[in-house]
């Protein structure tokens, strides 16, 4: 029966197996009738039920709470325990509680938890306070109860001051004045600062509950004599406590507080008031008593946040006056009028503005007064006139004209002489905007005529805009009759921030007077605002019919053109009021507005009246003479396409009514979409029946891709139904192949797909790009779409479309991992039914053409080990590479999945055939092509220690050889990763091993400029810098071409230890360190082709090297350094370096090339400027010698040497000028590091990821591992097959237009062609 009074009368009654708990006696009244009339029904069969009272209830609810035995314990005891929270003091007030049961009670945790809280959150909800209320103990739980001979009994015990002071606190917030007598009578109390803490605690709790029994007991004992020392209230405690009273309206607990005990109401600038508490929260009589008996004085601060943020708009809000402020808060002093002027307090304002006088500015003898002076009064308060305009323009912002009024008719603000009276723009806009229409007698009017007159007029002209928007007349013809001759022009023509003109908003309000007198007054009825509106245009917009007359007869323009480039007709056309666009359109075409004009979205008023379904607009158009209703707009439809399309409930009579004035349903748009098709799209079925009419046969009729009007219905479900019930095929195809169901599906119309699936629509079908439906909804992530699909018909995910990408792999790029786990169950389920299972494996490793990523290197990028569990589960491949050779694998290593890594190691594992534990594990995870790199070798490049731990933990072996770098030492080595270096060399990694791209280790770790990993590895074996790769490359050589310099100079001090003599000649025979490479390049020429200066100028001027003496030293192809130097992007300080030493610009290499020639393949026009005064220097020089020769041959003939070297000179600084070569954006030669590569780029076929330069590719067969294939690039072009292009323009000519045009390094492959 519990169960059932609970159902009805819910949180009213709390019913326990026994009895019936009440919150208050009405509530147990209201129940007792009710089921007293029960009973009466129901007759002598209805049980007897026993009201208990409120000792009862309250003895049940403290047995039930503080009984400890499991047994005894109701079902209901949590629920009782709150509803004791909340009632179970009610009960108490006339219940005989003992001391016993209170200590009982306040051992309970879980009652007096529920109670702490809600004390606290009921607290909090009234008051914001530091203070916070000690709820532990049988002293304080009896002092909230209230029983005097309870608190006696537990006080005897007690020896804490501070549990007595939270009793005190405790007492004081249930207005317990007989238990708060007896504890501040105790004299345990008077011990020590910590009592006078909680009793001011408990002072400011009962101010602020209003608790009005306690104040003198409490407030007695504080300014008592005590028995140990004098105790008096704090200043500070005393004004918190003015500041509560006045905050909450207590007039006689603030008379108390000021009167008897001497609060101060006047604090130093910048903390809150009483009387600031007072005026917000609108208290007047404590107001009037601290102005007018306490003293209080109105600060002369004024709020920073009045000022006009919007300038002529709208007067700007004070949100500092309208938030709460919290006694104790500071803040920035607000004049209390200001505030109360805001809030629309007008009694406060008087009051305050009693005491207060206007101070009068300046006059021109630099005099000042004040309004209170005549009278001899004195007032507590001085402020500005400003001050007094700030509090009127407060009033008016929020409403209150009635304190607006009474400020200005104050006899304080009367007073002030009308010639000192300044008034702002500001508050006559406000004034303004908080009467509209008003009349002579205004506020706004009032505060202009009792102001000094202005000398400038652009001051009201904000003002006389506003009153043009509001409709106050009489202010606008008052401002005309000023005594200013050019009034006229500067009110009419004046303007507000958005250009918008006094005319524009009467005009779009439609005040026909207001009008008129501007008007009458010149205004210009054509002029434009800010957005290019004129005064015709918006009362047009806005349907005003007498205005726009009247702007008509004044010669408004209805050739205007607006936003979009709408016409006026257009405007009046699309507008929402029609009734009243109805004459508009009628006065417009009687004055000759063009009717068929279009507008910027290609579209006339004809049709956007039949697009919004204005019949009678569309009525009076078509009445016109001059209408063409043929006329076409956007995507060439007519007035009948806007129609067919239209939600309006007038369509089909527009339609009608256009079909009647000669529009053919048979027009098609640039698409050929028929107004049939829009209908179906767009419409109803109606509209669909009208425009078929009795021919059928447009219902097969197909726009220009294909679409029926089936098609077109795909998002309407009720022309859906029609069409299909009409005998429409439901897989119609377009000429792409598609359905509506595909439509449907893409669009994500999960109602048209249910319709047509019910219809029997085939989802088996695919489009031209081989897509069925479900791939259109998995790739517009239209969920439930997809799942109506997938169940009804599983053999769909079998399809991959025409790049080879599936569903699975669609909903695993999309991120729809839930979907893609119920794709891989259907698969798993459907291949199992029907023996699929190869077909399964192969849409598991299906991969898109573009990038061959497959779906489960998707699914490991995006982190999610349970799809990623489940592919592996049904056999997708672990080892498939995408096209940056990244499988599954390698993916979860470098992005720290620890999870998944693990995951995808033990299934290589389980698939491993010779399975002999832990090393079994290891072979498994090598790589199955050594092209690639293993997966202990990812881990290392990527430093990441964790990942390395696990992957040896598979007893992989640290010195497998796989990848471009071979081994993961090396990998380690070039990423850096000193500390992954040290682990493999613990595991007995081999340094001196090849290291693929590198000679070892040792070389890749000069590369990464780690000094501390170069340290490492000198450190295990130093006779790893003597090592060369297959290029011929030792440490010494990586180090120069990655300008690692630091490195440089630590092997080659251990290159020095390994010799019995430092010098260059006691070098070489000890690993012959400093020969050259392959390509035949030494130490100049990798300085030089590194670009950089710094690089290069450390090695010319090393000490030990001499490199000087190689300034022009040749590589196998006959290049020196400075033909290196021309390449790189950049190098052209590299390039001057070169010069300065003496290079020679002029030396060919063995094809012919000339630095200049390389430096115009790599389009180098820095480089190029450098050259060119290098060779005319150089060719002058040479030219300077023969001359000297010749003459002297000559010797007799009195020869001129200049003139003779100067004709020599001029064939000698033309040449033959290369193509410049195409930019191969993304990929780096790995012989020489060039990056971009310019012109012929070839990749390695056998390597993961390896390219050559032309000029590396020249020695590919030496310089890389015998046996591997190359392939050249698409879009590069071999530069020795354009080693001697055909004549061009002298070179020094078109190097100089080339330097200076500067143009982008894209110019440089986007036109392959050009040639200097």
């Amino acid at each position: 029966m519990a169960r059932a009074l609970k159902a009805i009368y819910g949180t009213l009654i709390c019913a326990t197996a026994k009895r019936i708990c009440f919150p208050s006696k009405t509530i147990r009244d209201y129940f007792h009738d009710s089921l007293s009339k029960e009973k009466d029904h129901l007759g002598d069969d209805w049980p007897k039920l026993e009201i208990p009272g409120d000792s009862e209830i309250t003895d049940v609810l403290i047995n039930c709470i503080v009984t400890k035995e499991k047994d005894s314990v109701p079902q209901t005891v949590l629920h009782l325990t709150a509803y004791a929270a909340e009632f179970w003091q009610q009960h108490l007030e006339d219940a005989q509680v003992d001391t016993a049961k209170i200590s009982s009670l306040a051992e309970n945790t879980a009652f007096m938890g529920v109670l702490r809280k809600q004390e606290h959150d009921s607290y909090w909800a009234r008051f914001k306070s530091t203070k916070s209320l000690d709820m532990t103990g049988p002293l304080v739980l009896a002092a909230q109860v209230g029983i005097p001979t309870v608190v006696t009994d537990i006080l005897e015990g007690t020896t804490s001051a501070r549990e007595i002071g939270s009793a005190v606190t405790m007492a004081a917030r249930y207005n317990n004045s007989k238990v708060v007598e007896v504890l501040l009578a105790s004299t345990k109390l008077s011990d020590g600062y910590e009592a006078d803490d909680a009793v001011n605690a408990a002072l400011e709790i009962a101010v602020v509950h209003h608790c009005t029994a306690v104040y003198n007991p409490i407030l007695g004992w504080l300014e008592g004599p005590a028995n140990v020392r004098s105790r008096r209230v704090p200043a500070e405690l005393l004004h918190l406590l003015a500041c509560h009273a006045a905050t909450f309206g207590y007039l006689e607990l603030l008379q108390l507080l000021v009167q008897t005990y001497g609060a101060k109401v006047d604090l130093p600038t910048g903390q809150t008031s009483p009387l600031c508490q007072a005026v917000r929260h609108g208290n007047v009589n404590c107001t009037k008593f601290l102005v007018q008996e306490a003293g209080a004085v109105i600060h002369n601060a004024m709020a920073v946040a009045y000022n006009d943020v919007s300038n002529d708009s709208q007067s700007a809000t004070s949100d500092d006056i309208n938030e709460d402020i919290n006694p104790g808060d500071v803040i920035e002093d607000i004049n209390p009028i200001l505030v109360a002027a805001q809030r629309g307090y007008t009694d406060i304002v008087a009051i305050l503005l009693d005491e207060t006088a206007v101070q009068i500015d300046g006059d021109s003898n630099g005099e000042s007064t004040a309004s209170c002076e005549a009278d001899g009064s004195r007032k507590t308060c001085v402020v500005p006139w400003s001050v007094m305009e700030d509090a009127m323009i407060a009033a008016c912002s929020d409403g209150h004209i009635e304190t607006a009024k009474h400020i200005l008719q104050h006899p304080a603000v009367a007073a002030v002489p009308q010639s000192y009276r300044r008034t702002s723009s500001d508050l006559l806009c406000s004034a303004i905007r908080a009467e509209p229409q008003a009349g002579a007698d205004s506020l706004a009017m009032v505060i202009l005529k009792s102001s000094r007159p202005t000398k400038q007029r652009q001051d009201l002209v904000l003002p006389f805009i506003r009153a043009a928007e509001f409709g106050q007349l009489e202010f606008i013809k008052f401002c005309f009759t000023l005594d200013d001759p050019n009034a006229e022009v500067v009110f009419t023509n004046g303007s507000d921030r958005i250009d918008r003109m006094a005319l524009h908003c009467a005009a779009g309000n439609g005040l026909d007077e207001i009008v008129r007198c501007l008007l009458l007054h010149k205004a210009d009825p054509n002029v434009t605002d800010g957005t290019n509106l004129t005064p015709l245009a918006l009362a047009v917009l806005s349907g005003h019919a007498d205005t726009v007359q009247i702007l008509l007869e004044n010669k408004a323009d209805v050739s205007w053109v607006g936003p979009a480039t709408r016409g006026i007709l257009a405007s009046a056309a699309m507008s929402r009021n029609c009734e009243q666009e109805v004459r508009v359109v009628q006065l417009l075409l009687q004055h000759r507005a063009s009717v068929n004009a279009l507008d910027g979205s290609k579209h006339t008023a004809l049709h956007w009246a039949a697009q919004r379904g204005h019949i009678n607009i569309l009525e009076v158009l078509l009445a016109h003479d001059g209408i063409d209703v043929t006329m076409t707009g956007d995507r060439d439809m007519n007035a009948l396409h806007s129609a067919a399309q239209s939600s309006a409930r007038t369509a089909k009579i527009a339609a009608e009514m256009l079909i009647a004035a000669g529009i053919s349903t048979d027009k098609a748009d640039i698409d050929g979409w028929l107004p049939l098709h829009l209908a179906a799209g767009w419409n109803s079925v109606e509209m669909t029946k009208f425009l078929l009419g009795n021919d059928t046969s447009r219902l097969h009729a197909v726009t220009t891709n294909g679409d029926t009007v089936l098609h077109a219905a795909y998002k309407t479900c009720e022309v859906l139904i029609w069409l299909l019930d009409e005998g429409f095929d439901v897989d119609t195809v377009n000429h792409d192949g598609k359905t509506v169901l595909m439509h449907a599906a893409k669009n994500g119309v999960d109602q048209a797909v249910g319709l047509l699936l019910a219809f029997g629509a085939n989802t088996d079908l695919l489009d031209r790009w081989g897509r069925s439906a479900l791939h259109h909804a998995v790739e517009t992530k239209s969920l439930e779409v997809a799942r109506k699909l997938l169940d009804a018909n599983p053999a769909v995910l079998f399809h991959v479309d025409s790049s080879g990408t599936s569903i699975l792999h669609t909903a695993i790029t999309r991120g729809l991992m839930s979907f893609a786990l119920d794709v891989l169950n259907e698969l798993e389920k459907y291949s199992n039914e029907n023996d699929m299972k190869g077909d399964m494996v192969q849409i598991l490793n299906a991969a898109p053409s573009s990038l061959q990523r497959s779906a489960l290197i998707h699914a490991v990028r995006r982190g999610n080990e349970e799809v990623v569990a489940k592919m592996v589960e049904l056999g997708a491949d672990i080892e498939l590479r995408d096209y940056r050779a990244e499988s599954a694998l390698s993916c979860a290593i470098e992005r720290n999945n620890e999870n998944i890594v693990r995951l995808l190691l033990e299934s290589l594992l389980r698939d491993a055939k010779n399975s002999e534990g832990k090393t079994a594990a290891g072979k498994a995870a090598s790589s199955k092509a050594k092209k690639f790199a293993a997966p202990l070798q990812v881990a290392a490049g990527t430093g990441n220690m964790s990942m390395v731990d696990l992957i040896l933990g598979y007893g992989v072996d640290v010195n497998e050889e796989s990848g471009q770098l071979n081994t993961a030492l090396t990998a380690a080595a070039a990423g850096g990763c000193s500390e992954v270096v040290r682990k493999l060399l613990e595991r007995q990694a081999d340094p001196l091993r090849s290291g693929g791209s590198y000679p070892n280790a040792l070389s890749a770790a000069v590369s990464s400029s780690s000094t501390g990993t170069v340290d490492l590895l000198l450190e295990k074996n130093k006779s790893a810098a003597l090592a060369r790769d297959v290029q011929g490359r030792n440490a010494l050589q990586v180090a120069v071409q990655s300008r690692a310099l630091d490195a440089f100079e630590k092997v080659l001090s251990v290159v020095e230890e390994l010799s019995a003599d430092g010098s260059r000649a006691a070098l070489m025979p000890f690993g012959r360190a400093l020969d050259p490479d392959k390509q035949g390049r030494r130490l100049l020429h990798f300085a030089a082709s590194s670009g950089d200066v710094d690089t290069l100028r450390y090695f010319l001027e090393h000490p030990r090297l001499q490199l000087k003496d190689e300034i022009d030293i040749l590589d196998n192809d006959g290049w020196t350094p400075l033909h290196w130097a021309c390449r790189p992007e950049g190098g052209a300080d590299a390039v001057g370096l070169l010069l300065a030493c003496g290079s020679d610009p002029s030396m060919e290499t063995r094809d012919g090339w000339t630095p200049l020639n390389i430096a115009q393949y790599h389009d180098s026009a820095d480089t190029l400027l450098l050259l060119e005064e290098a060779l005319k220097d150089h060719a002058r020089k040479i030219a300077e010698r023969k001359a000297t020769r010749l003459v002297r041959a000559a010797a007799g003939t009195g020869g001129d040497v200049a003139l003779v070297a100067e004709a020599i000179v001029e064939p000698q600084i033309y040449g033959r000028p290369l193509a410049r070569g195409y930019s191969n954006w993304g990929i780096t030669c790995d012989g020489c590091m060039l990056e971009p590569t310019i012109g012929a780029c070839y990749q390695c076929l056998d390597c993961a990821d390896y390219d050559f330069c032309f000029k590396c590719h020249w020695s590919a067969e030496t310089t890389h591992f015998k046996g591997h294939r190359w392939k050249q690039r698409e879009g590069t072009v071999d530069p020795q097959n354009n080693r001697q292009p055909p004549y061009q323009a002298p070179v020094i000519n078109r190097v100089r237009s080339r330097a200076r045009s500067r143009e982008p390094p894209m110019m440089a492959y986007t036109n392959m062609s050009r040639f200097y």
